[in-house]
């Protein structure tokens, strides 16, 4: 029995299965700031939602939150982000508020009865514009066994597109990324978050006093452990740390 486990280490799409090529080139293009150069698509000889966007193979796509202010959309799937990764810490590595954008590395397995499954890696870019959250997944690497059972590293774009195998990589890629997508669909369009106004401290990634649990996760990451006591809480973090809350704010940080 196959189970998909994302382990972080960002967000997410869905296929891309009925988006033309140039509808495809048109977003990826804003994404990545490129407006006044020529993307290289060709999406003929590679499976579907693949294309190739300047020698990259790229899965690309917008989601669409009429419903939601933009800012929840941002706070929202920047948190979903964060608890898929590593506790205790924050999995983020390039966050610009002003921009609503930011990117992670993306680290996935396929959880099998061989112990030596086949796991992936990639790099997720989010944008948010106009309540529409943009995603671009590109640097796509499988890590499978080889027939001597060594595990090998190899990227999307190395792969031979006429083997089954590799076809069958790019599926199971895919379908494991989906399942990833409709968690953060999910989160995103329920989840109500708290006011978020240490923008520049999330930033810099500091924790001060008066921040509230969801500034917090968005500074730090989410905790290893979390203790109650009465009015006090207590989030133990990566190395030893410990932010205290009172009444729901940060009254101290222990290092």
């Amino acid at each position: 029995m196959k189970r998909n486990l994302w382990m972080f280490i960002l967000v997410v799409c869905t296929t891309v299965s009925g988006v033309s090529a140039q509808s495809l080139k048109n977003r990826v293009k804003k994404l990545l700031g490129k407006d006044n150069s020529e993307l290289a698509l060709n999406a003929s000889v590679l499976p579907s939602p693949y294309v190739n966007i300047n020698n990259k193979i790229t899965l690309a796509d917008t989601l669409d939150f009429n419903a939601i202010a933009e800012e929840t959309v941002f706070i929202n799937a920047l948190s979903y982000t964060i608890k898929q990764g590593e506790k205790g810490k924050s999995n983020i590595e390039a966050l610009n508020v002003s921009n609503k954008s930011f990117q992670v590395i993306m680290q996935s397995s396929l959880a099998l009865e061989d112990e030596k499954a086949s796991s992936y890696t990639c790099q997720l870019k989010f944008l948010i514009r106009s309540n529409k959250l943009i995603v671009c997944v590109d640097s796509i690497s499988v890590v499978a066994p080889t027939l001597f059972g060594e595990m090998k590293s190899t990227a999307f774009e190395n792969l031979n597109m006429q083997k089954e195998k590799s076809l069958q990589q790019m599926q199971e890629f895919t379908s494991v990324y989906q399942g990833f997508a409709e968690g953060m669909i999910e989160y995103v369009a329920q989840e109500k978050p708290q006011s978020v106004t240490h923008w520049d401290e999330i930033e810099a990634g500091k924790v001060v006093q008066g921040m509230n649990e969801t500034e917090c996760l968005l500074c730090a990451g989410a905790p290893k452990y979390v203790r109650q006591s009465g009015v006090k809480t207590r989030w133990m973090m990566e190395g030893n740390a410990t932010i205290i809350f009172e009444d729901g704010k940060v009254v101290s940080i222990i290092r």
